[in-house]
């Protein structure tokens, strides 16, 4: 676990190298990929795939079958990032075209195919298709990418065709033999008993997170990651991206990737973040700046903060005006005054500086305060989440929320400032 270098007051503080060989003999062990000539249908609608049968089974370009679920109940978005070798692939998300998608070569040949060496990420979780590259082209196995996004497959050995079905789940084909059609005259689209490949996989090097590399461009992150929702300036460019649930924020300078911060694709390397479980929740490389700006700051602890409620399959809190303006001015009054407490030297609690501020009708409030010398905005949420009352706050039954946070000589400050109201982000 990362250990918060904090000054609290209220605060506890194999890869297993399937290598493909560079070896003749281990090229020559490749198999050959044949044309699938099934007919093939998505919900009905007939469309052109340029697919191959390897071992009896059928393979598809995964960008076609993104292409083609856009506008069906399975949509999927891809991303693939050449630095990390990483492709990601999130469910329910619909897919950018790229140009190129369903091109169709009426007579297509046989080719030789070869173990992909990718890395894959579903919904931020890191996963294993069997794949192979023709032609400098990755090809996946349909009932791998059926099974994955749930589709359901159907094969139908009189007409030679495969019906592809949105509206239902995936379902295994049965494990007999006698059951699993395998015509002779064209390549079967269902698995036989023969093993599927294995695929490759490359090594993770250290400086990589999420298919993300440090060092390389803001623009071959975002062909992973998309575009970000949020950018934030301060001691560096802060760049949010996915929602809480598969979350990640980079820290760029010069349109380079210097620091990563996600709550998926962890992949052994980097920094962890633990909860009190001892599961690990976010996972970070490299550096970010050491943070003065106010509102750079409250940026990343905000979004960090329903990264963690994202974590544990919570709704993300609503930015609140007042409730951020009270919490910027407790901030910087401690600051000022040397002092750390929910009380202000006047006597005034949370609750008078949240109605000051015209927050009002709630049903609940709530503060967490921290000091830190380390100025991130992990560090600050990773101490709450180590303190048991604190880490309640954030997975709390609020629905809204304000940072504040200041800077001084040596230290600073952040404030949580937690609200519960019916009709959220109304003052």
């Amino acid at each position: 676990m990362k250990s918060a270098l904090s000054l609290f007051f209220y605060l506890i503080m194999l890869i297993m190298i399937f290598g493909a060989s560079a070896s003749r003999t281990a090229f020559a062990a490749n198999p050959t990929a044949t044309p699938t000539m099934s007919e093939i249908t998505i919900d009905g609608q007939a469309i052109s795939f340029e697919a191959y049968n390897i071992n009896d089974y059928n393979y598809f370009k995964l960008r076609d079958l993104a292409y083609a679920l856009n506008g069906t109940q399975k949509p999927f978005s891809v991303g693939w990032n050449e630095s990390a070798r990483t492709i990601a692939i999130f469910t329910k998300e619909h897919y950018i075209p790229q140009g190129g998608e369903l091109a169709f070569n009426p007579k297509p040949l046989a080719r030789i195919a070869e173990p992909s060496n990718h890395r894959l990420l579903i919904d931020g979780i890191f996963d294993t298709c069997a794949a192979y590259t023709i032609d400098e082209l990755n090809y996946f196995k349909l009932r791998d990418i059926g099974e994955k996004i749930n589709f359901s497959i159907e094969w139908d050995e009189k007409s030679n065709s495969i019906a592809i079905d949105t509206s239902s789940g995936y379902v295994a084909p049965a494990p007999t033999p006698t059951s699993i059609p395998r015509p002779s005259s064209s390549p079967s689209p269902i698995a036989t008993s023969s093993p599927a490949p294995t695929p490759t996989v490359t090594p993770v090097p250290s400086d990589t997170l999420a298919g993300i590399v440090l060092g390389e461009s803001i623009s071959k992150a975002e062909l992973v990651l998309g575009r970000p929702y949020k950018i934030s300036a301060g001691g560096m460019e802060y760049r949010y991206y996915g929602s809480s649930g598969h979350f990640a924020m980079l820290g760029a300078s010069n349109g380079t990737v210097r620091y990563v911060y996600t709550n998926y694709g962890f992949d052994g390397s980097g920094t962890q973040y633990l909860d009190s479980d001892g599961s690990e929740y976010a996972c970070e490389i490299g550096s970010p700046a050491n943070e003065s700006d106010a509102k750079a700051m409250e940026d990343a602890i905000f979004e960090i903060t329903n990264a963690f409620r994202g974590f544990h399959g919570l709704s993300s809190l609503i930015y609140n005006d007042s409730l951020q303006r009270a919490s910027r001015l407790h901030s910087e009054d401690q600051i000022y005054n040397d002092y750390l407490s929910h009380e202000s030297l006047d006597g005034r609690t949370f609750i008078d500086r949240a109605a000051e501020q015209g927050y009002y009708g709630w049903s609940g409030i709530g503060e967490n305060i921290a000091m830190q010398l380390y100025l991130t905005g992990a560090n600050f949420v990773d101490s709450w989440i180590q303190s048991p009352g604190h880490r309640s706050n954030i997975l709390g039954s609020f629905n809204e929320l304000g940072i504040g946070f200041a800077a001084g000589d040596g230290s600073s400050i952040a404030t949580q400032l937690f609200g519960s109201r019916h009709e959220p982000g109304k003052d």
